[in-house]
């Protein structure tokens, strides 16, 4: 019924469904109500039915609170969703249950970054107490949606209250901030990332490649790689040394890669370093590197390390 825009025949289902012999509360089914009603822009059938759950005493899910914001905000009626909120909040239930935080991560889920920011500007009006999770998720689904400004105005505010996000929201953060240009913020947030004894992430380590994280191109090859792993806060041993080398190989960093090897080459000539060989080589083949490659092999025989000849390089 509700698919098809049969709002008061749908009403009347949920209403049997609800008083008829038998019948039991269910909560999926309610969340599947809700949804379709969403969609359907029926923000005042929403309200209602919410107010009526609350009534009966029934249990609510954050899907259904954050399904009445979206249908306010796109009606032009969110200051209607803030006071169902709010009075829920006065009442004790969103506070026991933690449900403006949960709507708040529902928000992140779908990417609604404005809902989720006005949810976390009225949970601040009406004094909620906010913790480092809450913070996380508003400030991550700005981030995802690319809305640096916002996400690094919460960061500051999170900041000014002796909190940190997780890895994975500075992660965000940074990311957002280098896709808008923001190096030097973004350059801030991973020294005060380090300074708690955070690294960012190798995803985030590719993404500074946009904004030539990898040097300017006037170092040395291996001041390169000294200067890399400094950055990512890494000290250079086996396990950094082919992280880095696979960072670059995804980057089609051929040659600062291969040199990433022979520095690893330096110091040690274990089964690690004999793999890391094989892959690079390989790697080099299927992208066309053949030179590159061929030096590569030539190294690893005359440092011992082919017992056997690549049959793709005699190809």
């Amino acid at each position: 019924y509700g698919e098809f825009g049969r709002w008061g025949e749908m009403d009347a289902l949920v209403a049997e469904l609800r008083g008829g012999p038998g019948a039991a509360f269910d909560l999926a089914f309610y969340c599947d109500v809700f949804g379709v009603l969403e969609r359907g822009g029926q923000h005042e059938r929403m309200i209602e039915l919410l107010k009526d759950l609350q009534l009966a005493g029934q249990e609510s899910h954050p899907s259904m609170y954050l399904a009445v914001v979206l249908a306010c905000e796109r009606s032009g009626h969110l200051q209607q969703a803030m006071e169902l909120l709010q009075g829920v909040h006065a009442s004790g239930e969103i506070s026991r249950q933690n449900m403006l935080g949960e709507v708040i991560a529902e928000c992140k889920k779908g990417g609604h970054w404005h809902s989720a920011v006005q949810i976390f500007k009225s949970m601040q009006d009406w004094g909620v107490q906010l913790d480092s999770a809450t913070y996380s998720n508003v400030i991550g689904v700005c981030a995802e949606c690319l809305e640096w400004k916002k996400a690094y105005e919460l960061y500051e505010q999170m900041r000014q209250g002796d909190m940190f996000p997780s890895a994975a929201t500075f992660d965000s953060l940074i990311s957002a901030c280098l896709t808008g240009g923001q190096r030097s913020i973004a350059d801030h947030i991973i020294h005060e990332m380090q300074v708690l004894g955070l690294q960012p992430s190798l995803d985030t380590c590719r993404t500074m490649n946009d904004v030539d994280l990898l040097g300017k191109g006037t170092k040395s090859l291996e001041q390169s790689v000294t200067d890399d792993l400094i950055w990512i806060g890494k000290q250079p041993n086996i396990s950094s040394l082919s992280t880095l080398m696979d960072a670059y190989v995804d980057l089609g960093q051929w040659d600062r890669a291969a040199a990433t090897l022979m520095h690893m080459s330096t110091a040690s000539m274990d089964k690690a370093v004999k793999a890391n060989y094989k892959r690079l080589i390989d790697a080099l083949w299927r992208n066309g590197q053949v030179d590159i490659a061929v030096n590569l092999a030539r190294g690893a025989a005359r440092m011992g390390l082919c017992t056997q000849p690549c049959t793709k390089l005699d190809a």
